[in-house]
């Protein structure tokens, strides 16, 4: 096991990154390992300037308000920050940020668990075009307007087909018990999800519809985010 993976609060210095980037960055960190991250730049003058992004359940800048002595400023919300401080102060913040994870996690075990929201519990018969084409009504979707999250439970797979070169994406049908069948496609996570990903086995799917176009015509299917 790396360092960054046994760090329940990533606080990583990157002195040759463009200051510009390093919000994307934290993003993608943080959706790849779970955990919060926050990625420093230097400022100049001894001063680091960061750019950080929590996951839900952990707010951001509560987290920084207890440490606010640490900072020549900073602002943020529950789920992003940004801040200006010493250099002498980040092995500081690094273990208090690491800290208040560990206490969190002692009162509330899940607290790093993965949260997937669910907006709406549908049928199979219910993912249509119509439904589809109204939800896409509500994009532009991004970090205020996060795209609706719908579940399908009790649905049985088949026709896996894995794709990329480590199997990392997958297609599959899913059929309910009325025998609706609907088209699946999950991607990155074909291995992580393999104890669901067999032929005829009965699932419960959370992600979004989707319309894929191809030469004039319209084809529905289902982006999956998790299998249960």
């Amino acid at each position: 096991m790396t360092e960054m993976e046994e760090e329940l609060f990533h606080v990583i210095e990157a002195r040759d990154a463009h200051e510009g980037i390093t919000g994307i960055v934290a993003g993608k960190i943080k959706d790849v390992t779970g955990r919060p991250t926050i990625i420093v730049t230097p400022s100049g003058d001894g001063f680091l300037k960061g750019t950080g992004r929590s996951i839900p359940g952990l707010n951001l800048f509560e987290m920084l308000s207890k440490v606010s002595e640490l900072f020549e400023r900073f602002g943020g919300h529950a789920g992003a920050c940004g801040f200006l401080m010493r250099e002498e102060h980040l092995g500081s913040l690094r273990d208090a940020m690491n800290t208040q994870v560990k206490t969190m996690m002692e009162l509330d075990p899940s607290v790093l668990v993965p949260k997937l929201r669910i907006d709406a519990v549908i049928t199979g018969e219910q993912l249509t075009m119509e439904l589809v084409k109204k939800l896409q009504m509500l994009a532009p979707f991004g970090q205020k307007n996060p795209k609706p999250v719908i579940a399908i439970n009790d649905v049985c797979i088949s026709n896996i087909n894995y794709m990329g070169d480590n199997r990392q994406h997958v297609r599959f049908k899913a059929q309910t018990e009325e025998e609706t069948t609907f088209d699946c496609i999950l991607f990155q996570k074909a291995q992580e999800m393999g104890d669901f990903l067999f032929e005829e086995s009965f699932v419960s799917l959370a992600g979004s519809g989707e319309i894929n176009s191809w030469n004039g015509t319209e084809r529905l299917q289902f982006q999956v985010n998790d299998i249960q």
